[in-house]
């Protein structure tokens, strides 16, 4: 993968599933339904502050299977090469839901301690969410589609890794949110929007991280309405029934 400098944050590819570089530090977790491999570098990253990386990933990656049970998949985990500078991690997910990429890195405001401890457990999670939606979907990719495969995956995060709030679910004000609402339900059933939406375009008057967060309210809302749901239902429920079964009106 190309590492983003956004979650994901990543945008899913549709494109074949890569076979790992060769050399890598393997493991199989959560009884085979993961095969994960390490760069090097980033296992000797980790120890230059004491982390032991594959600890921190294999039990963080156990604590998601057992919330959300789900299709195998492979993971890559490497050292990013431009990390979010508020969570120093970085991730993508393949559209075929087969492979997911997670890398962690120091930023000028997050140390190696923090992006290993705090946010990379939670990148996991945000990219094993799009594994199983993303093995589970099918038809467009539509903004509509975009919107509730990066919404859902911050729920999920943020349930199986509690805390702070992610930077991008907060990313436009209410007033900017009720603007950019309107605009976008005109494109909702449009395809080849992820990058507008998620990363900003200044010509269409989209901010940053905007798509991020109207995702995770059009999330958030539908779950508030729905507390019976589980998270193995949201993961894989159509984007349309997300959006029919909320109330968001920002």
């Amino acid at each position: 993968m190309v590492l983003l400098a956004a979650c994901s944050l990543g945008q899913a590819q549709s494109t074949p599933t890569p076979s790992p570089p060769p050399g890598l530090q393997t493991a199989s977790v959560a009884n085979g339904r993961f095969s994960v491999f390490y760069g090097v570098d980033a296992i000797a990253y980790a120890k230059s502050v004491q982390r032991d990386l594959p600890h921190i990933v294999e039990t963080s990656l156990q604590h998601i299977d057992h919330l959300l049970p789900g299709p195998r998949a492979t993971v890559i985990i490497q050292v990013c090469d431009a990390p979010i500078a508020e969570t120093g991690t970085c991730g993508l997910t393949s559209g075929t839901g087969l492979v997911s990429e997670v890398g962690f890195a120091a930023t000028p405001g997050i140390t190696i301690e923090t992006a290993l401890d705090t946010w990379l457990p939670r990148t996991l999670a945000h990219e094993v969410h799009q594994e199983v939606r993303s093995q589970s979907s099918t038809g467009r990719r539509t903004l509509l589609a975009d919107l509730v495969l990066e919404g859902t995956a911050d729920v999920f995060d943020n349930q199986a890794f509690p805390g702070e709030a992610n930077p991008w679910d907060l990313a436009i004000t209410p007033s900017q949110e009720h603007a950019l609402w309107a605009q976008a339900q005109l494109s909702l059933t449009s395809v080849g929007l992820y990058q507008d939406w998620m990363f900003g375009d200044s010509s269409m008057g989209i901010p940053h991280w905007a798509g991020f967060t109207i995702g995770y309210h059009i999330a958030a809302d539908y779950l508030l309405r729905h507390q019976a749901t589980t998270t193995s239902t949201l993961a894989t429920l159509p984007a349309a029934s997300i959006l029919a079964g909320r109330d968001y009106s920002p």
